[in-house]
């Protein structure tokens, strides 16, 4: 996604624990975040991105900081470790009365509806 500009506007979270459902899976070696997209002028969104990457902490969790940097330079093209693989990811966004995930994996994609 190299030159992707609406990058500049998102907001990475890394994942480090949840209390309720998380869309993706996280096997062990991945790191899973929330990217929070089309933010209004206080930062907050309905959509959502989430998303695993293998390979960015291998061994331990890095810095909260280096770690949304890194997911953030994967996105954009500009990390240099070529190791560092998108795992899977799931676009979740609102709808009127159902709210909606697509989850796409290297065994597919999958939707899921759920109601308000």
């Amino acid at each position: 996604m190299g030159q992707a500009k609406w990058l500049d506007e998102v907001n990475i979270q890394p994942v480090r624990a949840m209390g309720s459902y998380l869309p993706v899976d996280r096997p062990a070696g991945c790191s899973a975040f929330s990217m929070a997209v089309f933010p209004d002028r206080k930062g907050w969104s309905d959509w959502f991105i989430y998303f695993t990457l293998s390979g960015l902490e291998p061994k331990q969790p890095r810095p909260w900081e280096e770690c949304r940097k890194k997911a953030l330079d994967f996105l954009k093209g500009d990390l240099p470790d070529t190791r560092v693989r998108l795992h899977e990811f799931a676009l979740c966004y609102p709808r009127e009365e159902r709210d909606k995930t697509e989850k796409f994996t290297g065994r597919g994609v999958g939707l899921h509806v759920y109601d308000n």
